[in-house]
């Protein structure tokens, strides 16, 4: 008798594997990698072979080992490469093992293999070379688009390549750029069929590029000599569910497990990656920027949306009939909505975040609660309601006060459903429009450049409760800034380091301004973050299993390793109906947590790394931020 040793697909302990007897009738097919059909406590569930053994496990009995019930596929689903990043992934990310391979299959797609008829033949995985420095990027768009191109000419018909973009929106431009090439192009709107059909071409080698979101980076191909991350610094590559991780740390190791070249591209990089280049762990190539006119306008002796400055460079920019980008990271109609009698604020009753008023309707972003606009405070029953907060169609309403003439397009995503508008669109509404009034979703859009842009209020983000957020603002703002040949930055704290480093587009200046907060309190990229995240639906007892739980830390933690921060409730202290508190730790970056904490108990994540909600440096940091 052989026993297997497995990997189910469901939330175990951190390292759970479990031993399995094969019936002699199976054994012929059996193969490390392969999918396996097994039962687990009460229920059949889906397993990965990872080992196998002659003689079962001492510490085990005869009868406390249950047979496999069937091969699902006699090919592997994952091979070694895979395996050993899912390991490393449960070890860096303390993550459940289950998890955090089966994260790297397709699953739920296996299950309709059955109705396809494809002969699933994969090609024996090529010999790796060995790992060379990732490459850092460091250029405007369209430099490092040509770069891409030039680059994956040089792959050979049997060679393949990963391509991550942030959003959906970006990935249509790269599908027009990359029109010779066989691609695969995976996202969330692919049925499962599809999703299948495309993860058997790439496992086949019929495609030679793969391009897609976060869950691109684990598809099976067997012969990867290159991964392309662009905009390394966009947010949306952390994956924030179980398992919980960044694909541009995860792509690292990959690239190191397989030989792959790793490319990060940016405008404007992560503090954590440019650091790297500094340390001489990853290789610098900067493109060529063009300059930026940039003018800062104090609004504090204003009571106006638009400063007079940016009034009149409009006007005359209208008169050359030139195109104008104004930028506010705000969409909809108002922030806010209060009862001007009661001071009464309209709460989403799941997250007890603002409702954010649209036309016709309050919406929580968090949880996507709808509800109509009352007439009628539900506290004092008074009618006297505003809407109060600087957003997109508050701005729009402004300009067309002042240009009643010109023609404007409010350019923001409106649902988490929304694919993206094509090129062609895109530029059909630019053709017809004198002002674009935009959130991020500008840059995602790849608009025009344009004549003037404006940035409504520089500071807007500046005060958020974290860390980055100095960071994320000259990230957004510096890409809006290169849109315009000419640009005013409209701000009520013009003395800011940052904003006058903005102005100048001084990436070093601000790195090293960066640098010296995060050196002084002890922050990426010098240290690695551990966030603990509590969730409870009544409020008392998740702080009660809060304050049991950093008991159990700061016992068991030494402090010569760790420093355990004091619980805090994070910006979002209540989510989908759940009281959420966070205890932060700061330890060497590489140090091997997971030999040190308990395994969490329910209700309780462990997140390595998080992109947010990490306190800022100090309030001293943001105190010239008061002004929204």
């Amino acid at each position: 008798m052989q026993y297997a040793q497995i990997v189910v697909n469901s939330k175990t302990t951190q390292r759970e594997i479990f031993t399995y007897s094969i019936p002699p009738e199976l054994l012929p097919q059996i193969r490390l990698g392969i999918l396996v059909l097994v039962p687990f406590r009460g229920r059949q569930i889906e397993g990965v072979i990872v080992d196998i053994k002659k003689k079962k496990p001492p510490q085990l009995n005869i009868g406390q080992i249950k047979k496999i019930k069937a091969i699902l596929d006699p090919n592997p689903v994952v091979d070694e490469s895979r395996l050993k990043l899912a390991q490393w992934m449960s070890d860096y990310y303390l993550g459940s093992l289950g998890e955090t391979l089966f994260y790297n299959l397709v699953p739920a797609a296996k299950r309709v293999a059955k109705n396809l008829k494809i002969s699933d033949q994969p090609p024996k995985p090529k010999s790796y070379q060995p790992f060379s420095k990732p490459i850092l990027l460091f250029a405007p768009y369209h430099s490092r688009l040509h770069a891409y191109k030039k680059i994956l000419k040089k792959l050979k018909p049997d060679q393949q390549a990963i391509i991550l973009v942030p959003d959906l929106a970006v990935a249509n431009y790269f599908l027009e750029s990359l029109t010779s090439h066989k691609i695969s192009f995976i996202h969330s709107n692919l049925t499962l069929t599809k999703r299948y059909t495309e993860w058997l071409n790439i496992r086949q080698g019929k495609t030679n590029i793969i391009l897609g979101s976060i869950s691109a980076l684990f598809a099976p191909a067997q012969n990867l000599k290159l991964i392309i991350i662009d905009q390394e610094e966009n947010d949306a590559y952390f994956f924030d569910r179980s398992p919980y991780f960044h694909a541009s740390k995860v792509a690292r190791k990959l690239a190191e497990l397989t030989g792959a070249k790793l490319i990060l591209g940016s405008s404007a990089p992560t503090i954590e990656s440019f650091y790297e280049t500094k340390l001489n762990q990853f290789q610098l190539i900067k493109g060529k920027f063009s300059p930026i006119k940039a003018e800062i306008v104090d609004l504090n002796n204003q009571n106006r949306i638009i400063s007079w400055e940016l009034e009149q460079a409009i006007s005359q920019t209208l008169i050359r009939q030139g195109k104008i980008i104004l930028f506010i990271n705000r969409k909809g109609v108002g922030r806010i909505l209060i009862c001007r009698d009661c001071q009464n604020r309209f709460l989403c009753p799941n997250c007890a975040v603002p409702l954010i008023p649209t036309k016709n309707q309050l919406i929580c972003h968090h949880c996507s609660t709808k509800t109509t606009i009352p007439t009628r405070c539900p506290h004092c029953h008074g009618t006297n309601l505003a809407i109060f907060g600087l957003t997109t169609e508050r701005a729009k309403t402004e300009i067309k006060r002042l240009f009643p003439k010109a023609r404007i397009l409010r350019l923001e995503k409106q649902t988490k459903e929304e694919f993206f508008l094509d090129l062609e669109t895109l530029h059909r509404l630019e053709a017809g429009t004198d002002i674009i009034i935009g959130t991020s979703y500008i840059i995602k859009s790849l608009v025009k450049k344009a004549d003037l842009v404006g940035i409504v209020l520089a500071e807007q983000n500046l005060n958020f409760g974290d860390f980055r957020a100095g960071e994320r603002v000259f990230q957004l703002t510096s890409k809006i800034l290169h849109l315009g040949r000419k640009s005013i930055i409209q701000t009520f704290i013009p003395e800011h380091p940052i904003i006058k480093l903005l102005a100048k587009n001084d990436y070093e200046g601000f790195f090293n301004y960066e640098m010296k907060h995060r050196r002084e309190h002890l922050f990426p990229p010098l240290v690695s973050i551990l966030k603990i995240l509590i969730k409870h639906q009544n409020q008392e007892k998740v702080r009660q299993k809060t304050k049991k739980f950093y008991r159990i830390l700061k016992k068991s933690l030494s402090k010569k390793l760790f420093q355990l921060n004091p619980p805090v409730a994070p910006t979002l202290a209540k989510r989908h109906n759940q009281y959420q508190y966070n205890i932060i730790i700061k330890f060497p970056k590489d140090l091997k947590i997971n030999q040190y904490l308990p395994e969490p108990p329910t209700g309780v994540t462990y997140q390595r790394d998080p992109a947010s909600e990490i306190q800022p440096f100090c309030f001293n940091y943001f105190a010239l931020c008061t002004h929204h």
